[in-house]
Order: C-alpha cells, then sequence, then structure tokens
C-alpha cells in the first residue's frame, strides 16, 4: 500500500515537473537565457575528435578567454566549457568527464566565493534547473550526485516563478545586455557585448583559506587521479580579477596551498592574474574585451612555457572579411587632385595613370573626400603596379608618413591597400588622404593605375574587407577562416574560384577550418576533426556572397 502510495506520488511530482517545463519550453525567452550558451559550448565539445585544451569554471573565465585566439595562436582546438559561478564544482567535472581523451588538457579556473565546501556539490540559485534542460546529457551529470540532484529538483519551482516574474510571454526580440545566450559565438562571448568599463569603487576584501579538510579539495584530488589514470593533463590558473579586490600578496599562497592539497599543478607559479579596474567590464570577475585579450595572451604564453602545447605559427590578430562592402565614399577618381612631385600621365573613366618624378623629400598625391573628418574610417585603395612599389608606398594623411596596414595581392601586379586613418589632413570641411613615397632613388619616374578608392566604416576592431582574396601560394603558411553565414551549410563551390571540382564539398557555417600550404598544394582541414576536406594546386580565389561573410585570419 504505501509502495503503491510513494509511485502515484513521484508519478504526480514528474507530471506536475513535465507540465510546468512544457510551459517554460513555450516561452520564447526560455532559450535566449545566458545559461543558454551552455549549449554551442556542449555541441563545440562533443566535435572535436583530436586533442584539445577545455577550459571549466566560472564567468571569470567565461568573459575573460578567447577560445577563437586561442585557436590561432596554438593551432589545438579550444573549448570554453565556464559559464557561470553558481555551477557546482562537482558539475563542471562531470560535464566534460566523457568527452576528455588521452592527451587533452584540462584547465581549471573557478572564482575564490566559489570554492567553498557548499559549492562543491550543492547547488543554490536556478542555473543548472535550466542548464539541465537545454540538453539530455546534463541529466546524466545531474544523477552522478544525489546531493546536486535533490537540491536541482528542489530549486526547479523556483526557476518557474522566477520565469513567470521576470519573462513575458510575447519574448524580447533585441539583445538588450551581455547576459543572453545569442551574445555567444559557440563557447565565446561576442565582443561588442563585452566592450565597456568596470564603474564601482573597487574596495579591498578578505581572501579567506581553505581548510586543511575542505570538500573541494578532496574532490578535487579525486578527480585528478582520474583524470591521470586518463593521461589527461590538468592544470590549475587563478581566475582573473580587478586589482586591489584581495589582498595581493595573499592570493599565490592561496593557490600554493589549493595545489599542494590537490595534487594539481599550476599553469604559472607567479601569475596572480589580477588586472587593473580600466580592464573589466560590469564585474570584478569580468573583464572587458581588452583585459580578455590581456589574460588569453598570458595564458597562451603560461601553455607554450610548461610545455603543453607547442604555440602553431604566429597569426596575427587581423581579420581579412570577405564579403559584399559598404562603401562610405566611393570618391571620383576625377577627385585626386593636387599632386606634389606626381604627375597624372592620362584619365580614364575607370582609372589613372600616375608618374612620379622630382623631389621625392616632399612627395604626395592625395584624394579630397568632402564634407565629413574621416578620422578613424578605412582608406581603401587599388593599384596596379610593380613589386618595389607595393614593398615602398606609404600612406599620407596628416604628419609621419606611415605603412599601409595590410596590402593584399590581388593577381597580375594588382594589389588593394587598406589602412584605418588615425591621422588625416582635415581642412575647410574636406578630408585629404593618399600616398607617397619614400626617400628612395629607385622609386623616382616609377609609374602606378589608380583603380579605385574609397573609405569603409570600420567593420571589427581589427577587420578588413574585401571583394575577393587571392590564397597565397607562400610555403609554409597556415591561414584559418569561418563562414558567417544564416544558412547552416554553404558548398566550397560557393565561396572560392577554383579550376578543381568542389561541389562535393560542404562547408559547416559558423565553423573554423584551416588552411596549410606547402609543395605548392594548400590542404583545406576541418580543424576539429583533422580531416582534410579538399586539395589542390592550383590558384584560389575566395569571392564574396550575398548574405554571407568570409573571415580570412591571415
Amino acid at each position: 500500500m504505501v509502495l503503491k502510495l510513494l509511485i502515484r506520488i513521484v508519478i504526480l511530482a514528474g507530471a506536475i515537473l513535465l507540465i510546468c517545463y512544457s510551459a517554460l519550453y513555450l516561452n520564447p525567452d526560455y532559450k535566449k537565457e545566458y545559461v543558454a550558451g551552455i549549449i554551442p559550448k556542449l555541441n563545440k565539445l562533443k566535435d572535436v575528435e583530436i586533442k584539445k585544451i577545455v577550459i571549466i569554471g566560472g564567468s571569470n573565465a567565461s568573459f575573460g578567454i578567447d577560445t577563437e585566439l586561442m585557436e590561432r595562436r596554438l593551432g589545438v582546438p579550444v573549448v570554453n566549457m565556464a559559464l557561470h559561478g553558481g555551477i557546482p564544482v562537482k558539475y563542471l567535472l562531470e560535464q566534460v568527464k566523457p568527452y576528455m581523451n588521452k592527451g587533452d588538457v584540462l584547465v581549471f579556473s573557478k572564482e575564490y566565493e566559489g570554492l567553498r565546501d557548499r559549492d562543491w556539490n550543492t547547488l543554490n540559485g536556478t542555473e543548472i534547473s535550466k542548464v539541465a534542460t537545454y540538453d539530455p546529457s546534463q541529466v546524466r551529470v545531474l544523477l552522478s550526485d544525489r546531493t546536486m540532484f535533490e537540491t536541482t529538483v528542489s530549486n526547479v519551482f523556483k526557476t518557474i516563478k522566477k520565469y513567470i516574474d521576470l519573462h513575458p510571454i510575447e519574448g524580447r526580440k533585441e539583445i538588450t545586455s551581455v547576459y543572453d545566450a545569442r551574445a555567444f559565438k559557440k563557447d565565446n562571448l561576442r565582443p561588442e557585448f563585452i566592450d565597456g568599463n568596470y564603474k564601482l569603487e573597487v574596495k579591498q576584501h578578505e581572501l579567506k583559506k581553505l581548510e586543511e579538510n575542505s570538500v573541494v579539495l578532496k574532490g578535487l584530488k579525486e578527480y585528478k587521479n582520474y583524470f591521470d589514470r586518463k593521461e589527461v593533463q590538468f592544470y590549475l590558473t587563478p581566475p582573473v580579477i580587478i586589482k586591489g579586490y584581495f589582498e595581493e600578496d595573499k592570493i599565490l599562497p592561496f593557490w600554493y596551498f589549493f595545489s599542494e592539497r590537490t595534487g594539481i599543478p599550476m599553469l604559472n607559479n607567479n601569475k596572480k592574474y589580477s588586472l587593473e579596474k580600466k580592464y573589466f567590464f560590469n564585474s570584478h570577475y569580468h573583464p572587458n574585451y581588452n583585459g580578455r585579450k590581456i589574460r588569453t595572451e598570458s595564458l597562451i604564453e603560461d601553455l607554450v612555457a610548461k610545455g603543453v602545447v607547442a604555440e602553431g605559427p604566429r597569426i596575427v590578430d587581423k581579420k581579412i572579411v570577405v564579403g559584399q562592402k559598404e562603401m562610405l565614399s566611393k570618391a571620383n577618381l576625377e577627385s585626386f587632385t593636387e599632386p606634389h612631385n606626381f604627375e597624372i600621365i592620362k584619365r580614364e573613366q575607370s582609372q589613372i595613370h600616375v608618374k612620379q618624378s622630382g623631389n621625392l623629400d616632399h612627395n604626395y598625391f592625395r584624394i579630397r573626400f568632402e564634407n565629413i573628418d574621416y578620422t578613424g574610417y578605412h582608406f581603401y585603395l587599388h593599384l596596379e603596379c610593380d613589386r618595389n612599389v607595393i614593398e615602398n608606398i606609404k600612406f599620407r594623411g596628416t604628419g609621419k608618413l606611415v605603412d599601409f596596414d595590410t596590402i593584399i595581392d590581388l593577381g597580375n601586379n594588382n594589389y588593394g591597400l587598406w589602412k584605418r586613418a588615425n591621422k588625416v589632413l582635415y581642412k575647410n570641411n574636406n578630408s585629404y588622404m593618399g600616398i607617397s613615397f619614400p626617400n628612395t632613388q629607385e622609386l623616382l619616374d616609377k609609374e602606378l593605375i589608380v583603380k579605385e578608392v574609397g573609405v569603409f566604416e570600420n567593420v571589427g576592431k581589427d577587420d578588413l574587407i574585401v571583394d575577393r582574396f587571392l590564397l597565397p601560394n607562400t610555403d609554409g603558411k597556415t591561414l584559418f577562416f569561418e563562414v558567417l553565414s544564416e544558412s547552416n551549410n554553404i558548398g566550397l563551390t560557393e565561396i572560392i574560384e577554383s579550376t578543381d571540382n568542389t561541389k562535393s564539398v560542404d562547408l559547416e557555417t559558423n565553423k573554423l577550418y584551416r588552411i596549410h600550404i606547402f609543395k605548392d598544394k594548400a590542404l583545406f582541414e576541418d580543424f576539429y576533426s583533422g580531416k582534410t576536406i579538399f586539395e589542390t594546386k592550383n590558384k584560389v580565389v575566395f569571392k564574396s556572397l550575398p548574405n554571407t561573410v568570409l573571415r580570412i585570419y591571415n
């Protein structure tokens, strides 16, 4: 009789939970929650088939580690599984445990307040109640620990109440803050959502020591032994934090004790990972865009210095964007005026023939852009000239002559030149920008053809837009690329021009691919599986496609 009653209670409770969560799923905001960012993180973790680095921890790592930068720099897939400081430590470990394989690297970076005994397997907030419903595999994680399961179930109704209070049935359309799943690109928060500064006064807090018999320390020691048996490298790194928030002289002793008691080595024994206030966003644990870059660069140094992974070919943090660009001002070539020690040989409808002659100490060939100050915008120039010219040409704005940011070989002695114009000659409501030659005698009497000139809005902190990009044939060069599109898949034949047959090659959008160039051959690889998907010895030109952007990390 008692057993039947218990069964009925369980069935009734299950039915209530099912109805409640069904109601949540009908709410359009449910998968827009910040913690729904776990969905693309888990998908990426499951996709990687080769050696990888996995980051676990709280929001200090979610905000503070740029896996895209790490991947391009190290040449190894990196998955940032960190999300929220309220997720128990044991949950973080159980979540990634089935996907860690021999040779993988696991990096643990948890906030100081999240290392208390109650943070081992007890849930106080609503995070897990939601995370566990976003992916079926999370139910397995909950069932790995009784306390974790029980405290999650008891918080289910708190989750439902929160939704009733905060989320109207019509849902939100715009992304109003970083606390939205749509602020993530795969496992990374998009830079535009962490571009700001911490406004509060920084007050010093006590950094409490961990107890000798800490449940967290004992638990982590057991996981260290488990990962050792699996030949997974397990490391600690302190969370990034505003300098002065804790007593600086107590930070490293805290981690020395932590490392000694768990047996987990630190990636670097000398770094506190405390940064100045100007590098933080909306919390003492949340770096802004600049702080994230500093912290990530430092973490890369630690991994390389420790011998965990070798640094790959140096990839400059500049993205060449192949897309249909919007020109703010496509200047009429007739506006190329006031040449000094240059002369115009011939004007045609689509180009101007120019010759250098005279004094190389002071020369310029500038164009006038009317009615606006274009300081900070991208100046673009398409030239046809010989190699000696392109290797010496300088940007003329105002003040000292400077190099162009990027010169792209378009083939047949044609080049696209880009410069973010930090200094522009601006007078009488007009901007003047152009080119100059340095005082190099072999440049005297050199000719060049100007085919296009324009100014473009800055599309990203380091982005440059082109219509076409010729894949270089430099032996040993490595490039990465990804296709950004609303479609899930795009054929390789849609984004490149090649004499090879590429019709059977499909690319996943918003996913990283790598190109190796050696022995006159270009190999296209799926970065996360390591498999070659296409190879060619012929010329490859990336081309623009409507409603699609191709990013090349060069």
